[in-house]
């Protein structure tokens, strides 16, 4: 009975082990990130490599250096670097579809580098095609603060616009990216109240899109209109209001204005309290603000009578 109780506990220990051995740091660890332009994700998946003493780029590949200059590159380590886009994007002003992309690069010596996404997700150096090429693109490279693993990021980020960058040892390409976010939005918009045209909710985001594009703003009161027809609250209401403003409609819009912050005090959410109250009544004050005082209301009834 010892014996077998012994041999178990023995080979849940050897197979534990085992299990933890079969696991060892990789030279070059795997990676991934995700980023948002706007509307669009991108999700990267790559391995980084380290310097470990040699130069990542020269004239050839030996025990010195890492990467040859003018021959292709995989941009990371081990399998293919991915790249996904949910939608379209352009890179350097030229467009890639929406789809999941090999990366690969031509290092350069002098000049520009060639940045490439293929679509072939699992090519290699060495079976890598140019055929399969979705775009490439021309970028000049730029110093960098030393890099000792390779890393790619994104920067300086917009609603559509964004750098997508990788870099390594004292090098970076940054590659300009935009993506049609407006038009995206739009479309999605006009799909909804396509697809849900009597939806409280769809009205509501879409007379709020109207409001925060400057534009369409009397649809975007017909809008919320039907939204309130459903049932008010203080967020449909100051919706409403702004979008008086926006028209230059002062006289309406004080009351709605009004209304909103009376049923906000009444039944204050989180919401209310840290962002919606502090914005009605500021709101309230510009309104104010672009009214006609009493005064002045009654110098033009004065100024009418005394001309009869």
């Amino acid at each position: 009975m010892k014996s077998s109780l012994f041999a178990a506990l023995s080979l849940g220990l050897l197979i534990g082990f085992q299990s933890h051995a079969q696991r060892t740091p990789s030279p070059s660890p795997a990676a991934s990130l995700t980023q948002t332009v706007g509307i669009t994700d991108f999700q990267v998946n790559y391995s980084r490599p380290g310097l470990k003493g040699r130069a990542a780029f020269g004239t050839t590949a030996d025990a010195q250096t890492v990467r040859p200059y003018g021959q292709v590159w995989r941009t990371g380590a081990n399998a293919a670097t991915t790249v996904k886009l949910s939608t379209d994007a352009s890179f350097e002003g030229q467009n890639l579809p929406a789809g999941t992309y090999s990366l690969f690069s031509i290092p350069a010596a002098s000049g520009n580098w060639t940045v490439i996404f293929n679509k072939d997700v699992n090519a290699t150096e060495q079976s890598y095609k140019p055929e399969d090429d979705a775009l490439r693109v021309n970028v000049a490279p730029q110093n960098h603060g030393k890099l000792e693993s390779f890393t790619i990021w994104f920067s300086d980020l917009t609603d559509s616009t964004a750098h997508f960058n990788f870099g390594w040892d004292q090098t970076m390409v940054a590659t300009k990216v935009a993506v049609k976010t407006s038009a995206l939005v739009e479309a999605g918009v006009a799909k909804s109240l396509a697809e849900k045209p009597e939806d409280p909710a769809v009205n509501q985001r879409a007379a709020n899109y109207y409001l925060s594009q400057g534009k369409d703003l009397q649809k975007g009161l017909t809008l919320i209109d039907k939204a309130l027809a459903a049932g008010e609250n203080y967020q449909k209401l100051w919706t409403k209001a702004q979008l008086l403003m926006k028209l230059s409609n002062f006289k309406e819009a004080l009351p709605v204005a009004q209304k909103a912050l009376a049923l906000g005090n009444a039944n204050p959410d989180n919401a209310f309290n840290v962002f919606f109250k502090g914005q009605i009544e500021n709101g309230l004050k510009d309104i104010q603000a672009k009214l006609p005082s009493v005064d002045e209301m009654k110098k033009k009834v004065s100024g009418k009578k005394k001309k009869a």
